[in-house]
């Protein structure tokens, strides 16, 4: 809810928040400095395309989100399926809306 004003509006970030008993605040961070603004936004835009692909509740647009995620640069493609479907199967019971 722009506690990051100098990412777009709605971008997934991790945030500290105070909460009480009947609320939820995020903690207003600040501004990006521009010597680290595209590692930040990279990763920002990683977190939004990760969080489309699970409401579109295919396994097939996960995976693609999943494989070309910079942490995993330097996995071969074969590893990158394999451990995405061993977490697949791992969570199995949760993904039931899942195809």
């Amino acid at each position: 809810v722009g506690q990051i004003p100098n990412l777009p509006m709605g971008s997934v970030v991790e945030t500290n928040a105070v909460f009480r008993s009947d609320s939820l605040s995020p903690v207003y961070a600040g501004e990006i400095p521009d010597k680290i603004y595209p590692l930040i936004k990279r990763i920002s835009d990683e977190m939004d395309e990760t969080v489309d692909a699970c409401f579109s509740y295919s396994l097939d647009e996960c995976y693609k989100v999943f494989a070309k995620n910079h942490a995993l640069k330097n996995v071969s493609d074969a590893d990158k399926k394999k451990l995405f479907d061993e977490m697949v199967a791992n969570t199995a019971k949760y993904l039931g809306e899942y195809k």
